[in-house]
C-alpha cells in the first residue's frame, strides 16, 4: 500500500531526486512549481500534437508505461527541441547546457517519469470530467 505522500505515477516510474552528466557532475532535480509544469504541459502538447498513434490511447483506461516507452522513439525522433526544453525546464539549465552535458539515456530517465506522470494525471482528469458528466 502506497503512502498519502506518494503519487500515483511515482508507484509505478518513479522520479528521480539526480542525474549524473557525461562530465560525472551530479544535478539535482528540483520539485516542479505550477510555473515549470504549465511550460512542460505546453511542450508535452506540441508533442503530442506530432504523434498520431496517441489517438489510439484510451483516455478512460489511461496510458500505460509500455505505451509511453512505445512512443519514445517517435518522441525523439520528431520533437528534440521540445524535449531539450523539457528537460531544460526541469533541471533550470540553459537548452544549451542540455545539450552539451547529458546524453539520451540521462534526458530519457527524466522525460518518462514525467512523460509517464503527466499523461496518468490527464487521462484521471478525463476520466473524472466524464464521470461527472
Amino acid at each position: 500500500m502506497k503512502s498519502e505522500e506518494t503519487r500515483d505515477d511515482e508507484v509505478f516510474v518513479p522520479s528521480l531526486q539526480e542525474i549524473t552528466t557525461l562530465n560525472g557532475e551530479k544535478v539535482q532535480v528540483p520539485k516542479l512549481n505550477w510555473k515549470k509544469e504549465i511550460l512542460i504541459a505546453r511542450s508535452f502538447t506540441n508533442i503530442f500534437k506530432s504523434l498520431p498513434q496517441l489517438k489510439k490511447v484510451d483516455w478512460e483506461k489511461g496510458i500505460t508505461v509500455s505505451q509511453v516507452l512505445e512512443s519514445l522513439p517517435d518522441v525523439v525522433e520528431q520533437a528534440p527541441d521540445e524535449i531539450t526544453k523539457i528537460v531544460s525546464v526541469i533541471l533550470d539549465k540553459e537548452p544549451q547546457w542540455v545539450e552539451e552535458n547529458l546524453d539520451f539515456e540521462s534526458i530519457a530517465s527524466l522525460i518518462i517519469p514525467f512523460f509517464s506522470g503527466y499523461l496518468q494525471k490527464l487521462s484521471k482528469l478525463a476520466a473524472k470530467v466524464q464521470a461527472s458528466s
